[in-house]
């Protein structure tokens, strides 16, 4: 069988979760996140969305990060595409969110106008989304240290 066949016998283009796409400056940002239980599946899980979809898979960048509980501490991926840092915020925010046992796509289609910084918070945002949407996180993530003003 081949790896595309298997890939779409692992987890269809129905069963990712999308988030709401966000416009800025000619840039369009989408996630899709799905529930894995091993790397290989990850792997497998995120090439039959790239399969599934000629727009998502010539997107600019598909910024990929995936954690498995895999018994002890745990599997980590995170994979740019190009957008410098990018992978390691969406790692950072399923740290934050103390997601597991799932995979996240980032798809960036660029506009031409360079975002700086700002892609990181639009990257993160679609990303939160995603995971909202499927039921993986209720849109807030740990706090580290308690925020509040003093009374």
């Amino acid at each position: 069988m081949s790896s595309k066949r298997l890939a779409q016998t692992v987890l269809p283009k129905s069963q990712w979760t999308p988030s709401k796409p966000i416009t800025e400056s000619k840039s369009t940002f989408v996630a899709h996140v799905a529930p894995v239980t091993s790397p290989s599946q990850a792997q497998l899980c995120v090439q039959s969305l790239l399969d599934s979809d000629k727009r998502i898979r010539n997107a600019t960048h598909n910024i990929t990060a995936w954690r498995i509980r895999d018994g002890g501490s745990g599997i980590q991926h995170a994979d740019d595409d190009g957008e410098t840092a990018a992978a390691a915020r969406l790692m950072q925010l399923m740290q934050a969110m103390d997601l597991w046992d799932a995979a996240v796509v980032v798809t960036r289609w660029y506009g031409g106008v360079q975002l700086g910084s700002k892609r990181f918070r639009l990257i993160t945002a679609v990303a939160r989304d995603a995971f909202v949407q499927a039921g993986m996180a209720e849109g807030k993530e740990k706090e580290g240290k308690t925020k509040g003003k003093k009374k």
